[in-house]
């Protein structure tokens, strides 16, 4: 499988995290992309990743509960 995020749409993920607790084989994380010493990090730096997508089964759960039908799961040939 492979897993596609739209970061167009996705774009703060720690606001919704549908996603990760649907996910029953855990294939999602959600990394900061700008880290400042002494500086929280703002909830629209962070990014998900489909870390782990070679675990994914292809339930399409992510897909179908994502408010912003951001992520797309595409058949590896």
């Amino acid at each position: 499988m492979q897993i596609v995020i739209d970061y167009s749409k996705c774009i703060s993920p720690l606001d919704c995290a549908k996603c990760l607790e649907i996910c029953s084989e855990a294939v999602f994380i959600i990394k900061p992309m700008k880290v400042e010493k002494f500086k929280e990090t703002s909830a629209g730096d962070y990014k998900l990743f489909p870390v782990y997508d070679s675990m994914c089964n292809g339930c399409t759960d992510c897909v179908k509960v994502c408010p912003v039908s951001a992520i797309e799961i595409k058949q590896l040939a």
